[in-house]
């Protein structure tokens, strides 16, 4: 009798289980009142179906243009995707704050389109466009979408045109997308025309230096392309920035292409990717491998990937480090004498996937956790070599609905 019980108690709960998670839908026709159970019934907003929905519900977000004034905060394990197969036919906009690309101050807090603060939460198949900070309080990283410090998951998201705009900060950064947590990754995104700027105020060597694409503070960042992103009057601006942040070290940057990301004058270094110069301690591992870097441009001092002076101090030691965190990449940047990576050959065409007999085709090595798909949906090679970058090389014709960028 009592196992009887027993097997009927956890029947129950499963069936409970099974009978509160369920998917709610979001649609531009549609009203908070509803149930927000069907498509037909669907909610107005995506933050009330975030409010409502508990872990692993799933909220789906219909084709549209949702404009919000205050970051949808998704705390719990839940997942919000586009209900379509193409992220750009629902966008989610920011229509708050004031800062522009040349006014921002240090009372001017984020105006973001998401936080994503749980582990096991999913954003998948949006876009997120527009969003602001200035600073204000110390909050001064992902305008657009912050992985906040339990972690989570951005994936198949197009990340574009937020503004960081903090005069004097030194941990400004992150414009389209910051991840702050071991728990966070980013993967098979495409950050865009994202813009970073601290108004030209000068930051020490010793102070942290900003990006207008990805603040990476730990995590990993995986097939994805970040383009065509820009910093302004900013010395140290960036792509692409590693920081070092208390224990929390451990980040991963894999078959990703950082490319034609430019600082837009020539009053401030500009790099494709920013070490902190205290990331040298036993607690900081980042990695780039299979990454291309091509490009992208910013004044005299920023031919290479990185500041040399910068990172290592004058020492040739902790400098050979620094370019040794870099493997199976290829890059256009200029190379210390005797370095060992891809930097001929490498043929692209106008979106940045390669052509044929490009020396990154199979130059990459395997994954370190295995990635089905690339970010246009070719498959990876299973247990052999890949090609660098986001893009898999294949003959066969591009998939309908690939964006094309265009400068």
């Amino acid at each position: 009798m009592r196992n009887t019980l027993i097997v009927a108690a956890f029947v129950a709960i499963v069936l409970r289980a099974s009978a509160l998670a369920g998917d709610y839908y979001v649609s531009t026709a549609g009203s908070d009142a509803n149930d927000g159970t069907s498509r037909e019934t669907a909610f107005a907003t995506i933050a009330h179906a975030v409010d409502v929905a508990a872990d692993s519900d799933t909220v789906r977000v219909l084709a549209g243009t949702y404009e919000v004034a205050a970051a949808i905060s998704v705390t719990e394990a839940i997942t919000i995707v586009g209900d379509t197969d193409n992220p750009a036919d629902v966008v989610v906009r920011n229509t708050a704050g004031t800062v522009t690309k040349t006014s921002g101050s240090n009372t001017d807090t984020a105006h973001r389109v998401f936080v994503i603060n749980n582990a096991d939460a999913i954003l998948s198949g949006i876009v997120a466009e527009d969003g602001r900070a200035g600073g204000g309080g110390g909050d001064n990283k992902g305008a657009n979408i912050l992985i906040d410090s339990n972690g989570g998951t951005v994936t198949n998201c197009i990340i574009r045109n937020a503004i960081l705009c903090a005069p004097g900060k030194t941990q400004a950064g992150g414009a389209g997308i910051a991840c702050l947590s071991l728990s966070g990754l980013i993967t098979h995104c495409i950050i865009t025309n994202n813009f970073a700027t601290r108004g030209g105020t000068t930051i020490n060597y010793w102070q942290q230096g900003g990006s207008a694409g990805v603040h990476m503070q730990a995590g990993i960042l995986r097939e994805s392309l970040i383009a065509y992103n820009t910093t302004k009057s900013d010395n140290f601006g960036s792509a692409v920035y590693c920081k070092v942040n208390g224990g929390q070290n451990d980040i991963l940057i894999e078959n990703c292409t950082i490319a034609g990301n430019h600082s837009e004058d020539d009053n401030g270094e500009f790099y494709s990717i920013f070490f902190n110069q205290q990331s040298w301690g036993a607690n900081y591992n980042p990695l780039i491998r299979n990454t291309l870097i091509v490009g992208n441009v910013g004044t005299s001092g920023s031919t290479k990937l990185f500041a040399d002076a910068w990172v290592a101090n004058g020492n040739a030691t902790q400098l050979m480090n620094a370019y040794g965190r870099f493997v199976n990449c290829a890059t256009d940047a200029e190379l210390p004498t005797g370095l060992t990576m891809v930097n001929s050959g490498i043929t692209l065409t106008a979106d940045f996937r390669p052509t044929a007999g490009s020396s990154i085709i199979d130059a990459g090595a395997m994954m370190q956790s295995p990635v089905a798909l690339g970010l246009a949906g070719n498959a990876r090679i299973n247990g052999e070599a890949v090609d660098i970058g986001c893009y898999e090389f294949t003959a066969s014709a591009r998939r309908p609905g690939v964006i094309i960028f265009v400068r």
